[in-house]
């Protein structure tokens, strides 16, 4: 597959030596080929193939039994297929809400916070956001599905690790940024 190469979203940093960061692509190598040995030949995807792919790109997978997680700029991103035979690939990953200067998170509720998810949601494909809450405080859930059901070639699963990535980190960027300081009003 000598058209897909080693990718890296912020380009070549030198500086930058981190575990999460993807790999400077200095050494443009192609990704193997499927097991079949015909790159463009669709086969199941497994957390295998999906764990290799990401381990080509620099970053450290940690896999368990159900699913693939990385870590980029400090943003955990979950790969998941549950169950194993289910034709949906998600990846999610978790917005937590930033506590003020006094240590406090927002006063919203949680319809507000839902509010927030759903202003998401009608403006932006992917991901999908729900508002959640759990012992450890309030965040947001970023959830982006992919039909995975009838196999991939390696280059779509190239593509579909780059549109996980890109969204996931364009979510976690944006999606603070709707929460307004002092909470949301309702008239």
């Amino acid at each position: 597959m000598s058209d897909w190469h080693r990718w890296n979203l912020e380009g070549p940093n030198p500086d930058d030596s981190s575990d999460s960061t993807p790999s400077d692509g200095s050494d443009d190598e192609p990704l193997p080929e499927d097991e079949s040995g015909d790159s463009s030949e669709e086969s199941s995807l497994t957390l295998e193939r999906l764990s290799m792919a990401l381990a080509l790109h620099g970053w450290r997978p940690h896999n368990d039994s159900v699913s693939v997680t990385v870590t980029l700029e400090g943003i955990s991103l979950r790969f998941h297929r549950e169950p194993e035979t289910s034709p949906w690939l998600q990846v999610e990953s978790r917005v937590r809400l930033e506590s003020g200067a006094d240590g406090e998170e927002p006063e919203l509720s949680d319809f507000e916070l839902q509010q927030v998810a759903n202003t998401w949601n009608t403006t932006h494909l992917q991901p999908t956001v729900f508002a959640d809450r759990s012992e450890e405080g309030r965040f947001f859930v970023l959830a982006t599905r992919f039909f995975v059901g009838e196999g991939l070639t390696n280059g779509q699963i190239e593509v579909m690790i780059r549109r996980a990535l890109v969204v996931g980190l364009q979510a976690t960027r944006e999606l603070p940024g709707l929460i307004p300081p002092t909470g949301l009003t309702s008239e």
